[in-house]
Order: structure tokens, then sequence, then C-alpha cells
């Protein structure tokens, strides 16, 4: 079964990926859990990826791609601000260190962590955030789960 994460379509700019949660199953997604996939003749100036929790249980997973689609061309995060986001995989906790070391040598990612984010219950699928969360220093607002009329 394969597994899909969050995509901004090839060739389009001033995407704004931001205050979400990206949660993925414990299959691996084929390009990441977001990618941006620019082509030779357009790419993905503007756009930003900010204050996310990228979060996974499954070994070997890929947090955003980094592979480039046009040769000669620089890898898209060198085109988009990324940054102030979280990074966590329950199954490997340093998975996240070899993404962000990567992101930073491209100038991108300065404040970004991998920390679990401490979700109330992730098992469960219970994504609230716990009061001490590190999502909450890096300005990651809380998203709200319930629907309904209120009185």
């Amino acid at each position: 079964m394969a597994a899909a994460g969050a995509a901004a379509g090839a060739g389009t700019k001033d995407n704004d990926i931001i205050n979400n949660i990206v949660a993925c199953p414990a299959g691996r997604v084929q390009r990441g859990m977001i990618s941006l996939e620019p082509d030779r003749w357009r790419d993905h100036a503007g756009s930003r990826i900010q204050r996310n929790i990228l979060y996974t249980v499954g070994p070997d997973q890929n947090f955003m791609w980094r592979d480039v689609i046009a040769q000669g061309n620089p890898p898209a995060i060198c085109r988009i601000e990324a940054d102030r986001n979280i990074y966590f995989n329950a199954s490997d906790p340093k998975a996240g260190d070899d993404y962000l070391a990567w992101a930073r040598r491209h100038g991108r990612e300065v404040n970004s962590i991998r920390a679990d984010p401490l979700f109330e219950n992730a098992a469960a699928g219970n994504f609230r955030l716990k009061p001490d969360s590190p999502a909450l220093k890096l300005g990651i607002q809380p998203i709200m789960l319930q629907a309904g009329i209120r009185r």
C-alpha cells in the first residue's frame, strides 16, 4: 500500500505550507512527506514551508524530497523559505538529523528542530499538543480538532 504526503505540484510557485501536521503511516512515502518538484522551466520561488510538524512512525521515512528533476538546477529547497518546523520519527528519534544537516547546508531550516512534538496520544489519533510541546515554542498554533455547533 502506497502512502502519500503533502505535495506542491511541479511548476507552481508561491505555495504556503504553514502550520500543519503531516502525519504519515508506517509505510514509506515515495518522495517525502513534503515534496517540492520543480521542472526545468518553473520553480517554487516564493514558497514557504514554516511552522509544520512532520511526524512518522515508520523506519526509513523521507521528510522532504531532496532530488533535482532538471539537471543543473539546485534542489528546490534553495528557492523557498523553510524554517521553524519539527521533524520526528517515533521509530528512529534521530532520523531528522540528516535532513536538517542537508537543509542547513543550503541555508534553510536554521530554527527547525528534530524533537518529539508531544502529542496527547498519536497512536490513538489524538494530535493535540501537550502544554510543554516544543511546537508551541516555534510558533506552531494548535489546530482545532473539534467540529459542531456551539450554543
